[in-house]
């Protein structure tokens, strides 16, 4: 049997309160390090038509795109765009949206300057991202699903942050698929 590359995260919404949601992932983070760097870093951003066919094309089990209303990638920050000319999950998402035919719903949210989540222990990424989302246009997701869509997840705060503002807007249902999920120790 394999391995489920599904997993269930949630999110504080209020006292006593959470939202649950899944993750469903691609592959391994260290698996694809060379090919994320190559993507992220060195400006070779045709990966991201490849990433997106990948992702398409392996889907964990029981991840039904048809379930959903929208694709939304998580937005990059103002200066990472600046230092690498793209948007790295928008790129995923536009190829993943070609080939499924669910649309991107990239207006809907934008991502505030903050530091880099790399380097970061568990506990740092978590503050570092604290509000680093504002929700553009709320009508579009009250009664709607979202797939929201990032490159990498390490510990998922970013995915929780963009959760967590989203679910102020009433949406009917959402959850997440990245191209690759790293595995750390909640201390670094």
């Amino acid at each position: 049997m394999s391995e489920s590359r599904i997993y269930t995260q949630r999110v504080d919404v209020g006292p006593y309160e959470f939202f649950e949601y899944k993750v469903g992932y691609i592959n391994k983070y260290a698996v694809v390090s060379d090919s994320i760097h190559k993507f992220k870093y060195e400006g070779n951003k045709n990966l991201g038509r490849d990433f997106g066919e990948l992702m398409f094309n392996e889907l964990p089990e029981g991840y039904d795109l048809d379930d959903y209303d929208y694709l939304l990638p998580v937005p990059s920050t103002p200066s990472s765009l600046s230092d690498r000319g793209y948007d790295t999950v928008c790129l995923i998402g536009k190829r993943l949206s070609e080939l499924c035919g669910l649309p991107l719903a990239g207006d809907i949210l934008k991502a505030l300057d903050r530091p880099s989540q790399v380097g970061l222990l568990w506990a740092e990424r978590v503050k570092n991202v604290e509000g680093s989302f504002h929700l553009r246009n709320p009508s579009r997701v009250d009664g709607k699903s979202f797939v929201v869509l990032d490159d990498v997840t390490t510990t998922g705060s970013t995915l929780n942050e963009v959760i967590l503002t989203l679910s102020t807007a009433n949406p009917r249902r959402l959850d997440a698929l990245v191209y690759a999920k790293r595995f750390i120790s909640s201390d670094g």
